[in-house]
């Protein structure tokens, strides 16, 4: 599978509905794991009708958004 997940300026990542799951997790116990770790408030909008992309939003201190983003990275 290839990688489909992009850096947003805004501090959000755009990610392919093909690794929802992947960062999801069993339960949603992945994002949950990431949302601890690094003290972000984390969302993942619905996939919209027609596209093939998911955001991911993220919100909180730069250092929280920065640590969300690279654990998002590390599956």
């Amino acid at each position: 599978m290839q990688l489909c997940m992009t850096l947003m300026s805004d501090g959000g990542v755009r990610l392919c509905d093909q690794l929802a799951g992947a960062i999801i997790g069993k339960g949603g116990m992945r994002i949950k794991q990431i949302r601890m770790e690094s003290g972000a408030t984390i969302t993942i909008d619905e996939l919209q009708p027609g596209a093939t992309d998911r955001i991911i939003n993220i919100t909180g201190s730069q250092d929280q958004i920065q640590n969300a983003q690279y654990l998002l990275q590390m599956r």
